[in-house]
């Protein structure tokens, strides 16, 4: 196997929730699919892949600019050589977490890397596989769930300590889990702004309950990735400011060729709507203009803005190095 990539990344390999599901819902018994249209009217052909956009997600992006594939879904058994992305839209970091949806759990992705790796070290021998596997970047987007339930769930006005380091201490010992798999290069995205999507607004504004308690699960996420890198040697972990990349988007629209970002595209209704973008939806006439594509997921020129911040931004949005300085590792 050669590396295609113009980097030194054979492989890109995805954790999280539907953020970054392209499509392994469609193969669970649950009501968490976008395998419908109009998700997906402006992916390849207009297909509705199973991702929640209109368009690309993040991940989509960051292959693109390394110069890989778009990472298979682990559950449609493709060639394994390809990488593969292992989110699942509902997850959390805690396996409580939407439970009854019947998804793939964090500790569900990360168990299925595991076996991911004993699969390729018997198809490439354990050296090459190795080698493969820590060159290769690993994406992980989850967390935005837990905050979410817990908030709604307890009518809650803040996360409380105890439920953040809870959050936080599932979320070492899986990077841990994955760096004894081989994983040496890791990006680690932010809570969004909760608060800010259509769902949970108040008179077209952030609700600032949802945006105080993903800064306050954030900073703790922040100090957390420094103290691993600091003590798990080889390991080099970007933290990838998705909330400063949404509020920055938020508060100066004109500036990211946006015209709305207090409304879903789809529905698209005058009022947001507490639910999702069904088949039988009118939708806007350019998604390209809205932050959000339904009411909590972003559009693909949002995702766009995003992964550009991750792979070449300032330390504002990719902390202590950007994606493309991981890349060139």
């Amino acid at each position: 196997m050669t590396c295609a990539s113009a980097f030194n990344v054979p492989m890109m390999f995805v954790f999280g929730d539907s953020f970054v599901d392209s499509g392994n819902n469609n193969h669970l018994n649950t009501t968490a699919r976008a395998n419908h249209q109009p998700y997906g009217i402006n992916f390849e052909e207009r297909r509705a892949t199973g991702r929640w956009s209109d368009g690309r997600i993040v991940t989509d992006y960051l292959a693109d600019y390394i110069g890989l594939s778009y990472p298979p879904c682990f559950l449609d058994s493709v060639n394994i050589t390809r990488g593969a992305n292992f989110g699942s839209a509902g997850s959390g970091i805690l396996n409580i977490t939407h439970i009854v949806r019947e998804v793939l759990t964090f500790t569900d992705q990360v168990n299925g890397f595991d076996t991911y790796v004993t699969n390729l070290n018997q198809m490439l021998g354990r050296t090459l596989s190795e080698y493969l596997v820590s060159r290769s970047i690993f994406y992980i987007n989850i967390g935005n769930n837990d905050v979410n339930d817990y908030l709604l769930d307890h009518n809650a006005t803040a996360l409380p300590f105890g439920f953040r380091a809870s959050l936080l201490y599932q979320m070492q010992t899986k990077i841990q889990q994955l760096y004894r798999a081989g994983a040496r290069k890791m990006i680690v995205t932010s809570n969004y702004a909760l608060g800010c999507a259509p769902m949970y607004q108040i008179y077209g504004r952030c609700n600032p309950v949802g945006l105080n308690a993903a800064r306050y699960y954030n900073q703790g996420l922040f100090d957390l990735l420094q103290t691993l890198q600091r003590t798990l040697r080889g390991l080099v972990i970007v933290y990838a400011n998705a909330f400063q990349v949404m509020m920055d988007v938020h508060q100066q629209p004109l500036f990211y060729g946006m015209r709305n970002v207090t409304h879903p595209c789809c529905p698209n209704f005058s009022r947001p709507q507490n639910r999702w973008c069904y088949s039988s939806d009118t939708f806007c006439q350019q998604p390209s203009g809205y932050l959000f594509w339904d009411t909590a997921h972003p559009t693909d020129a949002f995702n766009r803005i995003a992964a550009q911040r991750f792979w070449q931004g300032d330390l504002r949005y990719a902390f202590p190095m950007n994606v493309r300085t991981l890349a060139n590792l």
